[in-house]
């Protein structure tokens, strides 16, 4: 990319976390790059309650995002950055996506999500006990990398420095896992779209690369799990960077 003419990109960031935990990839992004990361409602110390509902959470974004940008998503966050770049394409240069699938749970059709009933124990947990509920997901997301635990140890530290998640957002944002069904909003995609994997997510998994592939170009990362931007920003950056440069999306106009 062209340091003369940054590059916007908007970073959302997932379930139950907060936007600095993008950070370290946002850093890693170059100086070519202006990074946005705004906050979900409930998220970040963000007043309000996050909708479930993708469309809702796309245009409350999209009121303070700029007039054309690269949409990141992460988990959760790729759902909302895979709305914006079906229905609004002119405010998205291209779309880049990290451990998010169109649809997050298994159903007829929809093979690649996770089981049923691994969501149905979070949101019971969640209900019990927030706290839990989260120490819990976070388990699931350190799990495929190659040091395990040393990935459980960042995400703890990284989730605690930023604010705690107000417990109706997690509710809300589980419901919003359990029913969102993107498809149709990927058979629609029009802009450049790069989706990345972990090899061994237990959230996301690896096999939902082939979901995504005729809509855009999906690469697995080996030995990574559900946020490998943590441990491994660089090279996650790293191929966000080639990737947006092989685009050429610093040269489009307004």
């Amino acid at each position: 990319m062209n340091p003369g003419r940054p590059v916007d990109v908007v970073l959302i960031h997932g379930w139950a976390m907060h936007p600095g935990m993008l950070a370290p990839l946002a850093g890693a992004l170059g100086p070519g790059v202006r990074a946005h990361l705004p906050a979900l409602p409930g998220h970040g110390g963000r007043a309000g309650e996050l909708a479930p509902d993708p469309a809702a959470l796309a245009r409350l974004l999209l009121a303070g995002a700029p007039e054309r940008a690269v949409w990141c998503g992460w988990s959760l966050g790729g759902l909302i950055a895979l709305w914006v770049a079906a229905h609004c394409p002119g405010r998205v240069l291209a779309l880049c996506q990290i451990a998010t699938s169109p649809c997050f749970v298994a159903r007829p059709g929809r093979d690649a999500g996770i089981a049923p009933a691994l969501l149905a124990d979070l949101r019971a947990r969640v209900a019990a006990d927030p706290a839990a509920g989260v120490a819990r997901f976070l388990a699931l997301a350190s799990r495929g990398e190659a040091d395990a635990r040393g990935a459980l140890r960042r995400l703890r530290a990284s989730h605690r420095a930023g604010p705690a998640p107000d417990p109706r957002a997690l509710a809300a944002g589980l419901e919003l896992l359990a029913h969102a069904d993107l498809y149709p909003e990927l058979a629609a995609l029009r802009v450049p779209s790069l989706w990345l994997f972990g090899s061994g997510d237990a959230i996301v998994p690896a096999r939902s690369a082939a979901m995504v592939a005729a809509a855009g170009e999906a690469r697995v990362i080996e030995d990574a799990g559900h946020a490998p931007f943590l441990g491994r920003a660089g090279e996650l950056g790293a191929i966000l960077r080639h990737w947006l440069e092989d685009q050429e999306v610093s040269t489009r106009g307004p």
